[in-house]
C-alpha cells in the first residue's frame, strides 16, 4: 500500500515538474507617447502531494505545524494554486520619474507588492525594505522562503532618498 502511494507520489511530481518547465518572457512595451512603459508578469501553477497528511501552506510549501501527532490525518491529500501568478506595470515619464506597480493573488484576492515611484535616488511608495540582509539572504525558490532569514524580507510603506550603488530585488 504505502508503495503504491510512493509511485503515485513520483508520477505526480514527476507530471507537474513537466508541466512547469517555462521559458523566459519579456515584458510587453506599451505605446503611451513620451512614456515609457511595460507591462510584466507571469502565472505560476503550484501543485502538491501528501502522502500521510496534509503539510502543504497555500503556496504548496512545507508547514512545520502538526508534524509531530498527527497520525490521526486523512492519509493522502492534493492542493493546487496560483497565488503566486503576478502582474505589474513599469513606466518612466520623459522627465525621468519612474513609477512602479505590481501585484500577486496571495490570499485568494490581487494584493499589492510593489506600488512606489522614484526620482533622481528619492523613492516613495511600498517596496522592499531597505534593512532587508542582500548578503545574509539566502536564495530560495519558496514563495514562503526560509525560516530565520536575515532582516526584514517585507515591502514596506517607505520615503527614502538613495545614492551610491543600489541593488534592486523584485
Amino acid at each position: 500500500m504505502q508503495s503504491n502511494k510512493l509511485r503515485m507520489a513520483i508520477r505526480a511530481t514527476a507530471a507537474v515538474a513537466v508541466l512547469g518547465v517555462a521559458g523566459q518572457a519579456s515584458a510587453l512595451e506599451l505605446s503611451t507617447g513620451d512614456f515609457e512603459t511595460s507591462l510584466y508578469g507571469y502565472a505560476r501553477l503550484n501543485a502538491s502531494y501528501d502522502i500521510d497528511s496534509d503539510q502543504a501552506l497555500s503556496t504548496r510549501s512545507g508547514s512545520y505545524d502538526g508534524l509531530a501527532g498527527n497520525d490521526d490525518a486523512a492519509e493522502g491529500h492534493f492542493g493546487a494554486d496560483a497565488v503566486q501568478t503576478r502582474i505589474g506595470v513599469k513606466t518612466t515619464t520623459p522627465q525621468g520619474v519612474n513609477v512602479t506597480v505590481e501585484g500577486d493573488f496571495r490570499g485568494g484576492t490581487l494584493r499589492l507588492r510593489h506600488g512606489f515611484g522614484e526620482y533622481k535616488g528619492v523613492l516613495l511608495g511600498q517596496t522592499w525594505s531597505n534593512f532587508t540582509s542582500f548578503v545574509g539572504n539566502t536564495s530560495t525558490l519558496d514563495f514562503d522562503s526560509l525560516p530565520g532569514l536575515a532582516g526584514l524580507q517585507g515591502r514596506v510603506a517607505q520615503a527614502r532618498y538613495t545614492t551610491g550603488l543600489t541593488l534592486h530585488r523584485s
